[in-house]
């Protein structure tokens, strides 16, 4: 009785670890979980996400959409590579600098690969050039979504791309034995790719570039044109590293964007946020693809 007792609790104990897991299988990226604060409130939306996805998707079902999948991106807007660079920041200083986030859902319909951002709401603008494009209804539905969780921007991919994969590109950029922990930071003013943060177990912080490196908005100068290699996409630089590459380029508030990788036209998306009511930046956000899936 007793040896039948303990395969029980053993198969108990099995299925209990097997249960806590199934929701987190992100080694360094922080996954919606049951336990997440915004899980109640997020999980709610697959209506809203099925809606959002109907232009690009036909195709979609509520089958389609697992919560367990999205992940947390963190947004910067207020440039932390100079801000580590003035006064050398730990890892746990510089996630307390990141402004804001939002959740990342990846959806797969049949063979085609979407990313759904989910953002909070923000308050409506008081910008009068983006107040008069906006017809009433729009201004009410800003204020009556302000603060809460909804779906902002969809894209189609080329693959998938969930917390696991960036986790096997942190791990192949930095080798797993050397990471302590990471998390996803998904733009910043003047390097808008997605990136990994990570602390090593030595307590060094590495950049890994998660994505196709996009200087938007950004004006070069003659050192960051000459001086060293551009970033690509895979790889890690130390932090001091990137630090010094960020300062060698300053914010061009004119309509003119230059830089290294792909581009996108800043100021056109920054109105299409605001009227969204929305200030997320996830991955791969600054462009929209029109396709449907397959």
């Amino acid at each position: 009785m007793k040896k039948v007792y303990r395969i029980l609790l053993l198969v108990l104990l099995g299925t209990f670890a097997l249960g806590s897991t199934a929701f987190a299988a992100s080694e360094y990226v922080e996954q919606l979980t049951p336990d997440s604060a915004d899980y109640a409130e997020i999980s709610t939306l697959t209506n809203r996400v099925l809606d959002a996805m109907s232009g690009m998707c036909a195709d979609v079902t509520a089958a389609d959409i697992d919560w367990n999948r999205a992940y947390k991106v963190y947004a910067d807007e207020s440039d932390v590579y100079s801000s580590y660079k003035e006064q050398q920041m730990t890892y746990d200083e510089i996630k307390q600098h990141m402004e804001y986030y939002v959740w990342v859902l990846p959806v797969q319909v049949k063979n085609a690969y979407f990313h759904v951002t989910i953002s909070q709401g923000m308050p409506l603008t008081e910008d009068e050039s983006v107040l008069a494009v906006l017809t009433e209804e729009q201004k009410e539905q800003i204020r009556e979504e302000t603060g809460k969780w909804i779906p902002v921007v969809t894209e189609q991919l080329d693959e998938d791309k969930t917390a696991e994969q960036i986790d096997r590109q942190i791990a192949d950029a930095v080798g797993k034995k050397n990471i302590h922990r990471a998390f996803v930071m998904g733009g910043s003013p003047k390097l808008r790719s997605a990136v990994a943060v990570v602390e090593t177990i030595n307590h060094n912080i590495q950049i890994v570039v998660l994505e196709e490196p996009r200087l938007t908005g950004v004006q070069s100068s003659e050192g960051a044109r000459t001086a060293k290699q551009p970033l690509q996409s895979g790889q890690a630089y130390a932090m001091e590293d990137m630090a010094d590459r960020m300062s060698e380029y300053t914010v061009d508030t004119t309509d003119e964007h230059t830089g290294t990788g792909a581009e996108s036209g800043a100021g056109h998306t920054a109105i299409i946020w605001i009227i969204l009511g929305a200030a997320g930046i996830g991955i791969g956000c600054w462009a929209w693809k029109h396709a449907r899936c397959k």
